[in-house]
C-alpha cells in the first residue's frame, strides 16, 4: 500500500479514537450551540436568532438529523416527538453522528486535500510531508473530535486553495469555496486575498473587474448559505458588534509561543519558517500561499482572543511550508538513500512531538471523564430528591433536576424570546425523558444572579450565602477546584462540610488546578497539563453539608 494510504489511515485513527469522549455528559462548551440550533430548526424556523458564528454547520447537522429521523420514521414508525425525546434521554447518537461526519471525516478529508494541493504545486515529497504533518497535528487532531465550525471551515479553505493551484482557471471555484468557508466561520474571510492575488496576476486583465467578480460571487454564496444575516440584518449586526467587543489586541508573540507552539511543536514551526522563506526567495507564482497566514496572524495580533483555537486556520499552511522545507532539503542531498535519510530525519524532528501528544490525548479520551465518574457516584450514593448545590454548571456532572424545577424554568423565558415556543417544547421533552430517572433538587451557585443565564443549564441559581443554602435544604455540594475560585466555600461551608468523594484527572494526587489557563472550552492543550493527566475532566470534590 502507498505511503499516502498510511498517512490518511493515521489521520483517521488519531481523530476517530476517543470520539465518544465525555458522552452523554457534554464536555465541550461550544458543541451544544451547534447541536441545539440544529434541533431547533425542526420547528420550521430556519432563522438561528444567533449570529456569533454563522449557521451553516447547524443547517448541515439539521439535514443529517432530518435524514436519520426519516429513516427511523419509515422503518420503525418513530414520531417527531419521540425522536426529540430520545435526544434528551440520551444525546450520544446525536453528538457522535455529528462529530464523526463534521469532525473526523472532514478533518481526515482535509489532510487528503492538502496533499493534492501541495503535490500540484510542489511535487510528491512536499505533499506527503505536508500531509503527514497535518495528519499528526495536535490542534487539528484534537478539535476533529468536536462538532464545531473550525474543521469544516478549514476543509472549505483548502478546497479554495486546491482550485487556485490550477491558476486563473480555478479562480471562480475558489471564490465559491471562499464563500462557503466564511459561511462556516467569519474568520475565514482573508482566504479571499490569495484568490484576488491569483486573478490579478493575469496580464492584460482588468483587475477591478476581477475584484468585483470574485467579491460578488463569494458574497452570493455566503448569503445563500446564511440568508438571515440579510433578512434579519439589524439583529445580525448587533450580534457581530457584540462579539467584536470580546476581541482585543494580543501580545505579538502570544499565539506563536502558545497556540502554534503547543499545537504544532517547535520542530514544525522551525521548518515552516524555513519553507516560507524559500517561497519568498524562489517561489515565483506560488507566493500567494503566504498571503492568508501572514495577514491572518497580523489580524490575530490586533483583534482576537487568547484561545488556541484562533490559530486553527493557519495550521494547514504551516504544514505546507514545512513540507516545502523538507522537499528543498532533500534536493540538496545526492543519491536516493541520502535523500531518504534527510526526509525521515526532518519528518521525525518536526512530527514526533505533535504525534505523541495526539496519541496521548486519544488514550485519555478512552477513559471516563471525571464528570461522568462524579455523576455515577451521585446516582449510587445520594438519595433521590436530595438538595445539591453545584459550583459550576459546565465543570460539574450533569444531574437531572426534579420535575418541579424543570417546570419552573418556563418562568425564566422572556415573553418576546424568539425561541419561546421551542424552549417550552424543550421543557416538555425533558420531563418525558426523565420519567423513571432519579432526580435531585439542584441549585447553581453564582455571585452574580442574572436573568440572562442559560435557562436550561444555570437555573435555578442560588447566591453564596449560608442562609440561602439552608433555606433550600442543601445537603451536598459539588466543588470544582480552580485557581482564583471564590472563598465562600473555604470560609463559610468547609467547617460545616464532610468530604465524601474526590475525582481527580491527575497522576499526582496533590495536583488540583489546571495549568491550561486558556484551554477551558474543551480538552487540555499545554503539554505539561496533558501529560500530567490520566483522564479528561476537571478536579472535583463532593461534600456532605450540615447547615443546621
Amino acid at each position: 500500500m502507498s505511503i499516502l494510504f498510511w498517512v490518511i489511515a493515521a489521520s483517521f485513527g488519531l481523530r476517530v479514537i476517543g470520539v465518544l469522549f465525555g458522552l452523554p455528559q457534554l464536555t465541550h462548551q461550544d458543541e451544544p450551540i451547534v447541536v441545539n440550533h440544529a434541533l431547533a430548526y425542526a420547528n420550521f424556523d430556519l432563522n438561528p436568532h444567533f449570529f456569533k458564528i454563522p449557521p451553516l454547520l447547524s443547517y448541515l447537522v439539521f439535514g443529517v438529523y432530518g435524514f436519520c429521523y426519516l429513516v427511523l420514521h419509515v422503518i420503525m414508525g418513530v414520531s417527531r416527538d419521540e425522536f426529540a425525546v430520545s435526544f434528551f434521554r440520551d444525546p450520544v447518537f446525536f453528538y457522535a453522528t455529528a462529530r464523526v461526519i463534521f469532525g473526523v471525516a472532514l478533518g481526515t478529508a482535509s489532510v487528503l486535500v492538502l496533499y493534492r494541493f501541495a503535490k500540484k504545486m510542489w511535487g510528491n515529497t512536499a505533499a506527503l510531508s505536508a500531509a503527514l504533518f497535518f495528519a499528526v497535528n495536535f490542534l487539528h487532531a484534537r478539535d476533529s473530535h468536536y462538532v464545531y465550525a473550525d474543521i469544516p471551515m478549514i476543509f472549505a479553505m483548502l478546497m479554495a486553495c486546491m482550485a487556485l493551484s490550477e491558476g486563473p482557471a480555478g479562480v471562480r471555484r475558489a471564490s465559491v469555496w471562499s464563500g462557503i468557508a466564511v459561511a462556516f466561520k467569519y474568520i475565514a474571510a482573508p482566504i479571499l486575498l490569495p484568490v484576488y492575488a491569483v486573478a490579478f496576476a493575469v496580464k492584460g486583465k482588468d483587475r477591478f473587474q476581477s475584484f468585483i467578480t470574485i467579491s460578488f460571487l463569494s458574497f452570493v454564496v455566503y448569503l445563500a448559505l446564511n440568508p438571515f444575516s440579510l433578512i434579519d440584518g439589524r439583529f445580525f449586526l448587533s450580534e457581530i458588534l457584540h462579539q467584536a467587543k470580546s476581541e482585543s489586541p494580543m501580545p505579538f508573540f502570544h499565539h506563536a509561543s502558545y497556540s502554534l507552539l503547543e499545537g504544532s511543536g517547535v520542530g514544525l514551526l522551525g521548518l515552516a519558517v524555513v519553507g516560507a522563506a524559500l517561497i519568498i526567495l524562489r517561489g515565483q507564482g506560488k507566493r500567494w500561499t503566504l498571503l492568508f497566514p501572514a495577514t491572518y496572524y497580523l489580524l490575530l495580533w490586533r483583534f482576537s482572543q487568547p484561545y488556541e483555537r484562533y490559530v486553527m486556520p493557519m495550521v494547514p499552511f504551516l504544514c505546507l511550508f514545512a513540507g516545502v522545507a523538507v522537499d528543498s532539503a532533500s534536493n540538496v542531498v545526492k543519491g536516493p538513500k541520502g535523500r531518504t535519510v534527510v526526509i525521515a530525519a526532518l519528518i521525525l524532528a518536526a512530527g514526533a512531538e505533535p504525534f505523541f501528544k495526539s496519541v496521548y490525548l486519544d488514550r485519555l479520551l478512552l477513559e471516563k471523564d471525571t464528570r461522568q465518574e462524579a455523576r455515577q457516584w451521585v446516582l449510587e450514593n445520594v438519595p433521590s430528591g436530595a438538595s445539591i448545590v453545584v459550583q459550576h454548571a459546565f465543570f460539574s456532572p450533569k444531574i437531572e433536576q426534579t420535575p418541579d424545577q424543570v417546570r419552573g424554568k418556563a418562568g425564566r423565558i422572556a415573553e418576546r424570546d424568539p425561541h419561546r415556543a421551542e424552549k417550552e417544547k424543550k421543557i416538555r421533552y425533558l420531563l418525558r425523558a426523565q420519567e423513571g430517572s432519579k432526580t435531585y433538587s439542584v441549585h447553581y451557585l453564582t455571585e452574580h444572579m442574572s436573568s440572562d443565564a442559560p435557562f436550561m443549564t444555570w437555573s435555578p441559581m442560588i447566591e453564596p450565602d449560608v442562609g440561602a443554602l439552608r433555606r433550600e435544604g442543601a445537603r451536598y455540594f459539588i466543588r470544582y477546584r480552580q485557581s482564583g475560585e471564590s472563598a465562600f466555600f473555604e470560609k463559610e461551608l468547609l467547617p460545616k462540610a464532610r468530604l465524601m468523594a474526590v475525582f481527580s484527572p491527575y497522576n499526582d494526587p496533590a495536583k488540583k488546578f489546571t495549568q491550561d489557563e486558556w484551554a477551558n472550552t474543551g480538552l487540555p492543550y499545554r503539554s505539561r497539563e496533558l501529560f500530567s493527566r490520566n483522564r479528561p475532566g476537571p478536579y472535583l470534590e463532593i461534600y456532605e453539608l450540615d447547615l443546621k
